[in-house]
């Protein structure tokens, strides 16, 4: 093969680095569906309910408090104490949407791989989700740095 567009060219439409180069490339015409998230036995996703299954098994992993340490035990009982902060005005959808929207999009996207234009798409597809993890961050008074 002498290039991607080559090898995307002559690949099954089931390829996933097909969509990867079409997007890359400008030419994606239809939604873009992600699949290619390495697993955890070095394999890769093969299709949405693949990807979706690894995003939540890496993003929300089993919660069980058999295995805290010292340091989980005192973040769940910091977690489950009440706060003593006055109650901040929530935060609206416009201003959540206005702060996606600053972000960069030539920018490369972090660890999570949530680059600021699928921030927005999922914002857009999903109003309140967002705007919901804010304020209950704000609530708690707790914003992660990740």
């Amino acid at each position: 093969m002498q290039s991607w567009k080559d090898f995307c060219s002559n690949t099954e439409s089931t390829n996933p680095w097909n969509g990867v180069y079409r997007y890359a490339a400008g030419k994606l015409r239809n939604k873009l569906i992600l699949t290619t998230l390495k697993t955890d036995n070095n394999n890769y996703t093969t299709g949405m309910r693949s990807t979706i299954n690894q995003m939540i098994e890496h993003f929300v992993p089993e919660d069980s408090e058999d295995g805290d340490d010292a340091h989980h035990k005192r973040v769940r009982h910091q977690a489950s104490a009440p706060l003593h902060t006055t109650n901040d005005e929530e935060f609206t959808r416009q201003e959540v949407q206005t702060a996606l929207e600053m972000f960069d999009p030539r920018k490369a996207p972090g660890e999570d791989a949530l680059s600021s234009e699928i921030l927005l798409h999922v914002f857009r597809s999903f109003l309140t989700v967002f705007t919901e993890i804010y304020n209950e961050c704000l609530r708690r008074g707790h914003f992660p740095k990740q």
